[in-house]
């Protein structure tokens, strides 16, 4: 009876020890599943941040593209629209000036023009008499 009695008294010392054994994993299984559950809130937090800041270079980066196209096609557009001003031009580009009367009572080159041309035409006809007279002798008749 007593070795029943040292029996049951050492296998409530290896039940406790297992009980503890049991405890000290269930505890340690816990704390694991605390720092796994904290790592992968870490995670999460990091990966949205990585997304967060991802999106917007990407969004910086169309926002510039979209930039340098405007650009591009503002560019185009002033060197069509100039094109078309050269192509199709309104008015001359040159300025015709015209000369305007003096008061010193000189007249237009126009009007000199003229009247030199009448008294050249008077002067040419008297000198064509005068020669053909001076080359054909005159008819006497008596």
């Amino acid at each position: 009876a007593e070795d029943a009695q040292e029996l049951l008294a050492n296998n409530k010392l290896e039940r406790d020890n297992m009980g503890r054994e049991i405890a000290e994993l269930r505890k340690r299984s816990e704390q694991r599943k605390k720092e796994r559950e904290q790592e992968e809130k870490r995670m999460t937090a990091k990966r949205n941040e990585e997304e967060k800041q991802r999106k917007a270079e990407e969004e910086e980066r169309r926002n510039k593209k979209d930039a340098e196209e405007a650009g591009r096609k503002a560019k185009r557009a002033e060197k069509m629209a100039e094109f078309e001003k050269w192509k199709n031009p309104q008015k001359p580009n040159f300025v015709i000036t015209k000369k305007a009367a003096t008061g010193d009572g000189e007249e237009d080159d126009s009007a000199t023009d003229e009247t030199k041309e009448k008294v050249s035409r008077e002067q040419l006809e008297a000198e064509k008499k005068a020669i053909l007279a001076q080359r054909i002798p005159q008819l006497q008749i008596s």
